[in-house]
């Protein structure tokens, strides 16, 4: 019951995480407004998938 109940608060983290991602990148394309923020953009939402997903893991392998 532990292992959910510390799943759904990182899920509530990672969550905001994803937000704040999305914030961040969003202002880094509007700033950049060339192709290259295309790119960087994409790149930026795969490192914040990357990062939830680890510790994500990290959460399930320390219960």
């Amino acid at each position: 019951m532990s292992l959910l109940k510390t799943l759904f608060k990182h899920w509530m983290f990672s969550g905001m995480l994803h937000r704040n991602c999305k914030i961040l990148n969003a202002t880094l394309f509007y700033h950049l407004k060339m192709s290259w923020s295309v790119v960087y953009f994409g790149l930026g939402m795969l490192l914040c998938d990357f990062i939830n997903y680890n510790s994500v893991l990290c959460v399930v392998l320390k219960e």
